[in-house]
């Protein structure tokens, strides 16, 4: 998949093209059965298959933006693996917001892709306060030359999937659900930071992880944010102990996984931030300043403020007993 990040290097598909846009914050369920459609629906008729996203995400320019499922590098990487040709990151401005869906259609659709074909998701809207819709692209469609398609939603579980439900599931300690909603377990990325040292005290030593930036990757001049953008990071399931894994080349490795403030500790080495802390099961090698992925398969317990260090000691042992059944 050719990944676009700069709007004036986008060429347009000699062939024409089949196009979808959204956030894709997650790439769940919902948006794999969008993004699939789009590429069998190109390749039958020899377009491009060519997905739209945006960066930052645009509520970080028009008011709080919601939690991050998932960082942009790791989103274009799923994407990609669903079979798209092309995928362009355009960069979201105030100015990008203020623009008339028509303007949108002509500059970008029939100008820059050379569409055939546009499939929108069911809630899909886009330009000046989400005026451009079903009806205004098939509209237009009838003079520019290209169709619209709008797909129902999906659903699953009792509801429909979208980006805000699995954000709720994760929140609440849901990684079950929410693995589901999304076709894989949830995972965060991260770089080992140095710790207290306190899991190794106790006997279970513990990595520290860092979830790394949600930045653009831009292969010309290295990773990059935009500016004014707000630091930002995928998100932290609720406060709790987990079981999972830990990704270190490409091998998994059984873990316990806990996020917190270390409550036990709020005296001498309680944290303001909650921080995530993983216990790799039969495992002891330095990793500091290392890449990991750590992935969330169940929620074990909720987080307890224990009246002594040897109670702490006693759970944390029975957390891994629970991680080694279900692991």
């Amino acid at each position: 998949m050719q990944i676009v990040t700069n709007p004036l290097k986008i060429s347009a598909p000699t062939g024409g093209s089949c196009v979808t846009w959204g956030n894709f914050d997650g790439v769940h369920l919902g948006h794999q059965k969008l993004l699939k459609h789009v590429v069998s629906k190109a390749h039958k008729q020899g377009l491009a298959a060519v997905a739209i996203t945006f960066f930052p995400h645009p509520l970080e320019v028009l008011g709080a933006p919601p939690p991050i499922i998932t960082c942009m590098k790791d989103k274009l990487a799923l994407m990609a693996d669903l079979g798209l040709d092309l995928t362009i990151v355009l960069p979201f401005t105030g100015k990008v917001s203020k623009l008339e869906p028509e303007d949108f259609v002509r500059h970008v659709f029939t100008g820059a892709l050379n569409t055939r074909e546009i499939v929108m998701g069911y809630s899909s809207f886009f330009g000046r306060v989400r005026r451009g819709s079903a009806t205004l692209l098939a509209n237009m469609g009838r003079s520019l030359g290209f169709k619209t398609e709008q797909l129902s939603p999906l659903l699953a579980e009792g509801s429909v999937v979208s980006s805000t439900r699995v954000r709720k599931l994760i929140a609440a300690g849901d990684v079950e659900l929410a693995s589901r909603l999304l076709g894989r377990n949830y995972f965060i990325e991260g770089t080992v930071a140095k710790g207290r040292g306190l899991g190794r005290e106790l006997g279970f030593p513990t990595l520290n992880i860092l979830p790394e930036l949600n930045i653009l990757p831009d292969w010309s001049q290295g990773s990059q944010m935009r500016p004014g953008q707000k630091k930002s990071m995928a998100m932290l399931p609720g406060f709790g102990v987990y079981s999972g894994y830990t990704e270190i080349n490409n091998a998994l490795l059984p873990s316990v996984l806990s996020i917190g403030t270390n409550p036990t500790f709020e005296k001498s080495h309680g944290m303001l931030e909650p921080v995530l802390e993983v216990h790799i099961l039969d495992f002891n090698q330095n990793l500091y300043e290392k890449k990991v992925r750590i992935h969330f398969q169940s929620f074990l317990r909720p987080m307890h403020k224990f009246e002594s260090v040897n109670q702490l000691k006693s759970q944390i042992a029975e957390d891994i007993k629970q991680a080694r059944e279900v692991l």
